[in-house]
């Protein structure tokens, strides 16, 4: 398969190039497309003001462009910069979890969002801060052999995969469930100060924190030690339409 790889995290992660070492040992060809700098919360965000430049790299035999706009918008210019059919996209890896509340705050998810919407299959994967390149390297494995599902099982426009794992190897994990996506929000706050010209400013209080999660939930079932699958966007039974998916 063709496979667009993005993240929000910039071209130059561990994660992202993991990511892309392992679709190509499995046997796809991979694009790389991915923001230039740090696009961390920026969601669904585009450029539409100023033109998008995409500078080449590469690594291995992978071929891939920095773009100076968001993660959605590295998907969209995507199809620009290759002759290939895109016939998956996957957004990650991200340094750090994308459950709950995140996921619309999340560029990773934004970027898997787009693809959807451009009827290109997707998903997102996100992974604890602290993974190793053996982890990254499991989680990546783990993730694109659930590829070929979709080919008989596809997805439903606008609806993605969003895939997160505790930072360990898959088989030290408690194991794989789907998930909702968890109702409890972020506990962040702010610290107001006064500046030296007596104005107020408000340093943001980033703990990370959730309210309580829902059994059953994305965050719930991540805080005990497993892989979360959730379908974001669109309508799926999953007692159904994706039974025998793990």
């Amino acid at each position: 398969m063709n496979i667009l790889i993005t993240n929000d995290d910039g071209y130059n992660s561990t994660g992202l190039r993991v990511l892309a070492e392992t679709c190509l040992e499995a046997g796809h060809s991979v694009l790389v497309v991915a923001p230039s700098v740090q696009q961390s919360a920026t969601s669904h965000s585009m450029v539409i003001e100023k033109p998008l430049i995409a500078k080449p790299f590469s690594y291995r035999n992978i071929k891939g462009y920095a773009v100076n706009g968001f993660p959605a918008d590295c998907v969209r210019v995507a199809p620009y910069l290759t002759d290939k059919t895109i016939d998956f996209c996957i957004a990650g890896i991200n340094n750090g979890f994308n459950v709950g509340a995140a996921v619309y705050y999340s560029g990773t998810d934004g970027a898997a969002r787009e693809a959807s919407m451009n009827y290109i299959p997707s998903m997102a994967l996100s992974m604890g801060t602290s993974a190793t390149e053996d982890m990254l390297r499991g989680f990546s494995k783990l993730a694109i052999d659930k590829i070929g599902y979709f080919r008989d099982n596809p997805m439903p426009r606008m609806c993605f995969l969003n895939v997160n794992s505790p930072a360990m190897l898959p088989e030290q994990t408690k194991g794989e469930r789907m998930a909702t996506v968890s109702k409890g929000f972020f506990k962040d706050g702010y610290i107001c100060r006064t500046s030296p010209l007596n104005e107020p400013y408000l340093w943001p209080d980033c703990k990370g924190t959730y309210e309580a999660s829902e059994p059953g939930s994305d965050v719930y079932y991540l805080e005990r030690g497993y892989i979360t699958y959730t379908f974001i966007g669109g309508f799926i039974d999953h007692n159904s339409e994706l039974r025998g998916f793990i």
